[in-house]
């Protein structure tokens, strides 16, 4: 019975788990204070895994997209800038002597890849995929990611680019850490089959 619950979780429910995983991912990735290091965002999104073959009760894997669509919601992703750390040579400093800060703005997310699996909600995915702002066009271009998954809890790394369409600065290179839940979506497959599409949600920090 609760296996079918989750299951049968709602978009709106994966938006509300989206916002506790941001407190998750405060707790366990470190503060961001290298005076080198470019502006540091932090991303809140969900959306859908869909995978061919699907996944398994047994050890497995195939190749795998991801989108922050959900099925009768639409585009799910929000971002906000941190900014980059004061620089005494930057001639244009902006919102308190920080560089590039930005208020929330959403977002779009697709990437592809291989999975691998143990058993079902336990494995990794690994590939690649670009985050995009909406306002601002900022594009990172996520050129490698691994998401560690136990029991649908996971853990994402990876390195991005960060490609910046307003002028104020050039490519910047860096890394991507977060958070990631996962669940089947219905219907419910025939074993040995597991699931052929996840919905997922994560909170990201990237460094580019």
């Amino acid at each position: 019975m609760e296996r079918q619950h989750r299951w049968t979780r709602t978009a709106f429910v994966a938006l509300v788990a989206a916002s506790s995983l941001v407190g998750m991912q405060r707790a366990v990735i470190p503060a961001l204070a290298d005076e080198e290091m470019a502006d540091a965002d932090q991303a809140v999104f969900a959306g859908t895994i869909t995978m061919s073959p699907a996944m398994q009760l047994t050890p497995g894997g195939g190749a795998f997209t991801l989108s922050s669509t959900v099925a009768g919601v639409g585009n799910v992703c929000a971002i906000a800038s941190a900014g980059a750390p004061p620089d005494a040579t930057d001639p244009d400093p902006t919102v308190a002597g920080v560089l590039d800060a930005e208020a929330g703005t959403t977002c779009s997310v697709s990437a592809s890849g291989t999975f691998g699996t143990l058993a079902c909600g336990t494995g990794a995915f690994a590939g690649s995929g670009t985050l995009t702002e909406s306002s601002s066009s900022d594009t990172y271009s996520i050129t490698t990611f691994v998401i560690t998954v136990v029991a649908g809890v996971g853990v994402l790394t990876g390195t991005a680019v960060e490609s910046e369409s307003d002028g104020n600065s050039t490519l910047g290179a860096g890394s991507v850490v977060g958070v990631v839940d996962m669940v089947p979506i219905p219907p419910v497959q025939t074993p040995p089959a597991c699931a052929s599409q996840l919905l997922f949600t994560a909170a990201v920090t990237t460094t580019a």
